[in-house]
């Protein structure tokens, strides 16, 4: 299987429902099989100020060559006033440590700040999940502290564009 060749789906409201309520729906709109294993991340419902325009701001799904489903990257928050969103990010087992989060992590980034108001991207994680950790450092990522239970928080800002 090829990994390098990894490609994400932007979930659209009809494929957020049919994840949650159909497997056979679910991998029938992406084109692909659903592991026996999936759980799905899926929001309940579509992230305020999105309806309408959902695309992009549900899950995103990775599919690698063959073609398969090996993980799944996600808006938790939207930008506020103070344009923050949180992210999460799943990968199936067998894919981990190939760098399909990290390819996800950069794609989702990429997208999130061609938003005008997005100015801060927060992912939480357990702080005994030491690959996660290393994985947000190594994509930019800085520590901000503890969040609820045995939780840490990062940060990634927005780039600064340089004057010509």
């Amino acid at each position: 299987m090829d990994l390098c060749a990894l490609s994400l789906i932007a979930g659209t409201e009809d494929l957020i429902v049919a994840e949650r309520e159909s497997p056979a729906r679910f991998a029938a709109l992406l084109g692909v099989p659903v592991p026996e294993n999936w759980t799905s991340p899926a929001p309940r419902s579509c992230p305020d100020g999105t309806r309408g325009k959902e695309e992009g701001w549900w899950s995103w799904y990775a599919l690698a060559d063959g073609p398969v489903l090996v993980g799944c990257i996600r808006f938790r928050h939207l930008a506020g006033p103070a344009g923050q969103v949180e992210i999460d990010c799943s990968v199936l087992p067998r894919y981990r440590g190939q760098g399909v989060a990290s390819r996800m992590i950069a794609a989702l980034l990429a997208w999130a700040f061609s938003q005008e108001k997005v100015q801060r991207v927060v992912a939480r994680l357990a702080e005994n999940n030491l690959a996660a950790v290393r994985m947000l450092r190594k994509n930019g990522f800085t520590p901000q502290g503890r969040g609820g239970f045995d939780e840490q928080v990062f940060e990634f800002l927005r780039p600064q564009r340089r004057a010509a």
